[in-house]
């Protein structure tokens, strides 16, 4: 991978290209076959978290820093259970062996959430390394700021970010706090268009409960009551046990007039009286989605948090901030590139040793690929 780099740098120099952003993410590659571990330090072909939904099947994991010309500057073949966790880190000790200090001065490191810990952020802190990511959800403070923006409602529209017919149109809110005593810039950023992920998500939990709440209903409403304010107790205290988030209901209680079950076994005598009385049951008055809940729950979800340690707005707009970071696409380009099965199929090798050179060679294609590309383009 030194080797690489040295010459991955070489060509941008080359082009007049200056290291400003790199774009790092991973893929899983899946192979096949038994894949015996190596000795000492070796490649790990092992299983992992596929990105490929393929968990039957061992794998390698190739790690990868892209400028925003889709051009490859890092890149290394990774264990298979590596976590992007923890190769955030790795990636970045490596990049500071191969950077000069100008380089890693000017440098913005770019990469998503999985970059986010406490562990990582002194890491970060100790290199210092720029960097922008996304907060996840699995720190509080991202949840604050979502409330506090929604609530302020002060947004800087930003607009779209591409050419695209249907591009989404984003809205900014910018922020400054505090992570283990250390000051970062967040922007809470909101999309008008909902990540289909997302959206899917949401409609199963909509469904599910539409399912479940009418069900209980249908078994509440076969439930006969001998007086009005029985009923009218059941309904609250139904109310109370199922809670809705999705839908608004009204239920009410009508009062029928009923034959009385016999106590007695066998037919009736002949001109028995069939004794009645009044019951009264619960029936369903309306049933309608609760949709200025439903929309609040859309803004919500499609609105995320970035996080920069470049405090400075004017060094570095809100509005570059989510640019940058809408640039990770230029690396998913590169890996939708080598996993296409046109340009690279299966891998048959034997070693892992191979397979770990074989995995520089794809990237060395990818350098390749991408200086002609720029090259042609510009």
């Amino acid at each position: 991978w030194k080797v690489y780099s040295t010459l991955a740098l070489k060509a941008l120099k080359r082009l007049n290209l200056p290291i400003g952003v790199l774009h790092n993410d991973t893929t899983s590659i899946s192979v096949y076959g038994e894949y015996k571990q190596p000795k000492e330090d070796g490649l790990q072909i092992t299983y992992g978290y596929s990105k490929a939904h393929r968990p039957d099947l061992k794998q390698i994991v190739l790690g990868m820093g892209v400028t925003p010309e889709r051009i490859p500057i890092l890149a290394k073949v990774e264990n298979g259970n590596i976590s992007d966790k923890s190769w955030n880190v790795e990636f970045i000790q490596k990049m500071r062996k191969i950077l000069s200090n100008e380089d890693w001065k000017n440098l913005i490191y770019q990469a998503d959430s999985a970059l986010i810990t406490t562990e990582n952020l002194a890491e970060i802190q100790q290199q210092k390394l720029s960097f922008i990511s996304r907060l996840p959800d699995t720190f509080g403070l991202s949840t604050e700021l979502k409330k506090e923006a929604w609530s302020l409602n002060n947004w800087e529209m930003v607009g779209s970010l591409s050419d695209k017919k249907d591009a989404a149109i984003y809205q900014i809110q910018a922020f400054e706090r505090q992570i283990k005593d250390l000051p970062y810039r967040f922007l809470v950023v909101h999309s008008n268009i909902l990540d289909q992920r997302k959206e899917k998500t949401l409609n199963r939990a909509i469904e599910r409960e539409e399912t479940k709440l009418k069900k209980e209903i249908e078994k509440l409403s076969k439930v006969p009551f001998h007086c009005k304010e029985d009923a009218l107790e059941a309904i609250q205290a139904f109310k109370k046990k199922q809670k809705t988030s999705y839908f608004c209901y009204e239920l009410n209680v009508q009062m029928s007039d009923q034959p009385v079950k016999r106590k007695k076994r066998g037919r009736p005598k002949k001109g028995e009286q069939t004794k009645r009385e009044q019951v009264y049951q619960i029936q369903l008055e309306s049933f309608k989605k609760d949709r200025d809940f439903i929309e609040k729950k859309k803004k919500k979800l499609s609105t995320f948090v970035l996080i920069t340690n470049k405090l400075d707005e004017e060094t570095l707009s809100n509005q570059e901030v989510l640019k940058i970071y809408k640039g990770q696409s230029a690396a998913e380009t590169r890996f939708r590139l080598i996993k296409d099965s046109q340009m690279i199929d299966a891998i048959y090798l034997k070693t892992p040793e191979r397979v770990e050179a074989l995995g520089i060679v794809y990237v060395m294609a990818l350098l390749i690929y991408g200086i002609l590309e720029y090259r042609v383009r510009k």
